[in-house]
């Protein structure tokens, strides 16, 4: 599927035309827009770029066509339209509203920015997948309709237990949007399973009912759902409902990037690394597999700090992170435990194997230029690894701290292997 990045722009105004699309570009990394100034212009450039708008921005009235048909000439190529509008009277707003319009705005500054918060958020959607959930092949296609104007990927289950399978089996789902009337297992079950594994701000639940009962809604909202819907909605409260269900969850992630995430590297930092790493030993107990732990350190980082300064130091970390990412297996617990030190922690990885993929990364790193004023640098990097029988995570740090100081003490850019006084 192409990732389309792309608005057309058809409005009378050519100032407010061209500011709306300049501020977009300047304030959307890598957004490309058109813009035109009447439906037979749109008309021509949809036709050309077909599949490549990811929206279309509309006044209302354009010169050269009746009120509204820009926006549904965007309908008929199956594009998200928003409409443009200097005033919202009662049969202006009901002109747009019997559109498929995502969201309307004033032509004005706060419209401007409207936009622009909008069409990043229209970017931002395409990360997240909603699973709908409902008996009636017909709504969940209404539903997945709505939703996919918004750019969320969607997908469908049509009974609880399907519901339940589906998030047991897949940890992207951002959202679930669920009946409470289900065959089978009711959404009330649902919602009591789920909320087992995710928290309501970890996985948001939108409980929807055809039934005017009022007493549902309470019912629904208890079990855990974070917010209800009756069917009759209108798209904008479809809408509004969604977006503050989703920014919930990117206000969530957000505080906990903050808190479990290195600010420099993006690596998870040591707060999020102790628990994490305690729980995968304790979960693999006394079972047969590999489990392995590295602690690295750049060679002379001090060094580098008082020569180049802390602003290249910083380069140097997010460098030597990169590679770390790069040469890790993907399912290796990783880390910046503080200033030049990193840690990894993997699983199904033999000592023969870890040492090889150590030592390809202690040469990517050497190798490694960095670019400093028109100059480059290069760094190296120490190791220590240790391989776990039975030993609790401190246990491991400190065996393969003491390896790391073996490589340090041997002339540094090494990779050692801890041996216990045992092995000798």
């Amino acid at each position: 599927m192409l990732t389309r990045h792309r608005l057309l722009i058809a409005d009378n105004s050519i100032f407010f035309r061209d500011a709306l699309a300049q501020t977009l570009m300047s304030q959307i990394q890598g957004l490309q827009v058109d813009s035109v100034k009447n439906c037979a212009g749109g008309k021509q450039l949809l036709a050309q770029n077909q599949g490549e708008y990811m929206a279309v921005i509309s006044g209302l009235v354009l010169e050269d066509a009746a009120a509204g048909a820009m926006l549904d000439l965007a309908a008929e190529y199956k594009i998200p339209a928003i409409a443009l509008t200097s005033s919202l009277d009662r049969e202006t707003r009901q002109l747009v509203m019997d559109r498929d319009v995502i969201d309307y705005f004033f032509k004005d500054q706060d419209g401007l920015e409207g936009i622009i918060s909008l069409i990043r958020r229209l970017i931002s959607n395409r990360k997240h997948k909603v699973l709908v959930v409902d008996d009636a092949p017909t709504y969940c296609a209404y539903l997945s309709a709505l939703l996919e104007r918004q750019q969320y990927q969607v997908v469908v289950a049509h009974t609880g237990e399907q519901a339940v399978d589906i998030l047991g089996r897949r940890s992207d789902i951002s959202m679930v949007m669920m009946d409470y009337q289900l065959p089978g297992m009711s959404g009330y079950d649902v919602i009591r399973i789920i909320r087992k594994q995710y928290s309501s701000t970890e996985l948001p639940i939108i409980g929807i009912s055809g039934q005017t009962d009022q007493q549902i809604p309470a019912q629904i909202l208890k079990c855990g759902a974070n917010d209800f819907m009756y069917k009759g909605f209108t798209v904008e409260e479809f809408y509004s409902r969604i977006n503050n269900m989703m920014d919930l969850l990117l206000s969530v992630r957000e505080l906990k990037d903050a808190a479990y995430k290195d600010f420099l590297t993006g690596m998870p930092n040591r707060q999020y690394f102790y628990p994490a790493a305690d729980a995968l030993i304790a979960q693999l107990g006394t079972e047969t597999g590999e489990l392995g732990f590295v602690m690295m350190d750049i060679d002379f980082f001090k060094q580098v700090n008082d020569r180049y300064g802390h602003s290249i130091g910083d380069e140097v970390l997010k460098v030597v992170a990169n590679c770390i990412r790069t040469e890790s297996q993907r399912n290796a617990l990783m880390a910046r435990l503080g200033g030049e030190e990193f840690c990894l922690l993997t699983r199904g990885v033999s000592d023969s194997d870890l040492l090889a993929r150590m030592d390809k990364l202690r040469a990517l790193i050497s190798d490694t230029e960095i670019a400093i004023s028109g100059k480059s640098l290069k760094v190296t990097l120490s190791m220590g690894i240790c391989m776990r029988k039975d030993e609790t995570l401190e246990d491991l740090m400190a065996q393969a701290d003491q390896a790391l100081y073996t490589a340090k003490e041997d002339g540094r850019n090494k990779v050692v292997v801890y041996q216990s006084q045992s092995s000798f």
